[in-house]
C-alpha cells in the first residue's frame, strides 16, 4: 500500500531526511534509528528499543502527514537520548511512559515540532492532567521529576491519563533488549538488560547526544532546551573520567562534507553528508603542591594517557606541572607515553594558577581548551580576571579539595567525591 505516489518505507526516509536539513542535532541521532515493520505493535503505532531499532505499524504511517511523522520520529529519539529505556527501574511502566512522553514532547512543542493529536502535549511547558492536576515548569524537570507528580495522584488520574496515553511508545520493557534468534526476527519475547548492558548502552547513547550535540552547537542550531536537560542527565549518569572525555569531545570542530556520504546512512540505503573533524590543541596543567596526593596525580596522567592514545588523530595534548610556577612542559604523543607515565612528580609549596594560565596566553597561544587538576586551594578568589584567558576552562577538584572558590566562574567543575561511580 502507499501514500500518495510513496510508500511507507519511502515515507519513513523521507522524513529523516527532512529532519536531517531541519536540524543537525536530531539529524545526527536519526542515522542510528533502524526501521522495522511490525504489525502487532500493542499500540498499534510506533516504538523504539534500546538497540535504536523503530518498529512501526504501517497503517499508523499512513495515516500521518509529513509533518507529523517528523515529530514522532523525533519523539522516539529522545526516548534514546535521555536513556528513557533504561532509567525506569521499579518505577510502574505504564506511569513512567507517561512521564517521558510528557518530558519528550515538551521538547518537541518548543522546538516547533507537530505531534498527532490526542496525546500527552504540553502548553507553555505546562500540561492539565484535568482534575485540576497541572505540571508546570516542564522545561526544568527531568522524567523522574514529572513522574513522581503523576504518582501522587495516580489512583485519581489513572483512568484520564489512559484516555488521553499517547499513541506510541517505547518498545516492550523498559530495561530490556529484543531477544535474539527466530524470536527476534518474529518480533518475539524481550530479555531483561544486564547491569553491565544497561551501562554499556548507556554510555554508547551518551556519546550519541554529545556527539550530536558538538554538531549542532557548531552551526547554532542546539534544540531548545536540550542543553539544560542533557547536562543534568549526564552528571548524574557518568563518573569524572568520562567528563573529561566529553568536554574533549564537544572542543573538536566539526562540519559536513557531502563528497563522501555518512557510513551509517548507507547501510540504511540513503545518501546523508558525513562529517569533518578538525585537529586542535588542548592543554593539561598538575597542581604540584603538597596537598595533592600520588595516586590523584597517577590515576589523572593515567587517564590523559588514555586520552591522548583515543583522540591522537584529532587532539594535540600538552602537558603542564605546576605550583607556584610552571615546572614542565611536554607534548604528550605516542612516543613519549611512556616517558609521561614514568614522571616522578614530586609536590611541595603552595598553588598559584594566574601564573599557568599567563604561561598558556605566552606560550600556547593557539590553546582551545585547558583542564587544570587540583586541589582548589589556590590564587582562584577573584583576585585576578580568569575571563581574561580566552582559551576554555575545566578544573577537576581532588577529593577533599574545594570548588567553592570557583562558583560564578566561566569554567567547568567537577569535584571527583560527587564522581565515584
Amino acid at each position: 500500500m502507499t501514500f500518495g505516489n510513496l510508500s511507507v518505507e519511502d515515507k519513513l526516509i523521507r522524513a529523516r531526511v527532512q529532519i536531517q536539513r531541519n536540524n543537525p542535532f536530531f539529524a545526527y541521532l536519526s542515522l542510528y534509528l533502524k526501521f522495522h515493520q511490525k504489525d502487532d505493535l500493542k499500540h498499534k503505532s510506533m516504538g523504539v528499543d534500546v538497540l535504536g531499532n523503530l518498529y512501526y505499524d504501517k497503517e499508523f504511517v499512513e495515516k500521518l502527514n509529513d509533518a507529523e511523522l517528523q515529530g514522532v520520529l523525533v519523539h522516539e529519539i529522545l526516548h534514546l537520548t535521555f536513556l528513557h529505556l533504561t532509567r525506569r527501574g521499579t518505577r510502574d511502566p505504564e506511569m513512567w511512559n507517561y512521564a517521558v512522553d510528557i518530558a519528550a514532547n515538551n521538547i518537541l512543542v518548543n522546538n516547533n515540532y507537530k505531534l498527532p493529536e490526542g496525546g500527552l502535549i504540553p502548553y507553555g511547558n505546562s500540561i492539565d492532567l484535568g482534575f485540576g492536576i497541572k505540571i508546570e515548569n516542564i522545561e526544568k524537570k527531568n522524567a523522574e521529576q514529572i513522574y513522581d507528580e503523576i504518582n501522587k495522584h495516580a489512583k485519581k488520574i489513572a483512568n484520564k491519563l489512559k484516555q488521553m496515553g499517547f499513541d506510541f511508545h517505547m518498545e516492550g520493557k523498559g530495561d530490556a533488549k529484543p531477544n535474539s534468534g527466530k524470536d527476534k526476527k518474529k518480533g518475539g519475547s524481550s530479555m531483561p538488560l544486564t547491569d553491565q548492558e544497561k551501562r554499556e548502552l548507556e554510555k554508547d547513547w551518551q556519546q550519541k547526544a554529545i556527539d550530536a550535540a558538538t554538531s549542532a552547537k557548531m552551526r547554532g542550531d542546539l534544540p531548545a532546551g536540550m542543553e539544560l536537560l542533557l547536562g543534568k542527565l549526564h552528571e548524574n549518569k557518568v563518573n569524572w573520567k568520562n567528563i573529561l572525555k566529553q568536554q574533549i569531545q564537544s572542543q573538536i570542530p566539526y562540519d559536513y562534507q557531502w563528497n563522501y556520504p555518512n557510513k551509517k546512512s548507507i547501510s540504511s540505503g540513503i545518501y546523508m553528508p558525513s562529517y569533518v573533524k578538525e585537529k586542535i590543541k588542548i592543554l593539561v596543567a598538575t597542581d604540584m603542591s603538597g596537598s595533592i596526593g600520588d595516586k590523584e596525580r597517577a590515576d589523572f596522567l593515567s587517564e590523559i594517557i588514555g586520552m591522548a592514545r583515543a583522540f591522537k588523530d584529532r587532539i594535540e595534548m600538552v602537558f603542564l606541572t605546576h605550583d607556584t610556577e610552571v615546572h614542565n612542559d611536554y607534548k604528550i604523543e605516542n612516543g613519549n607515553i611512556h616517558k609521561i607515565q614514568n614522571l616522578k612528580l614530586n609536590g611541595g609549596g603552595g598553588t598559584r594558577h594566574e601564573p599557568v594560565m599567563e604561561y598558556i596566553k605566552a606560550k600556547h597561544r593557539d590553546c582551545k581548551f585547558a583542564i587544570f587538576f587540583t586541589d582548589g586551594y589556590s590564587d582562584i578568589d577573584g583576585s585576578w580576571d580568569m575571563n581574561k584567558y580566552k582559551f576554555g576552562k575545566m578544573f577537576v577538584i581532588s577529593e577533599g579539595g574545594s570548588a567553592e572558590q570557583l562558583k560564578g566562574k566561566n569554567c567547568k567543575v567537577v569535584e571527583l567525591e560527587k564522581y565515584k561511580y
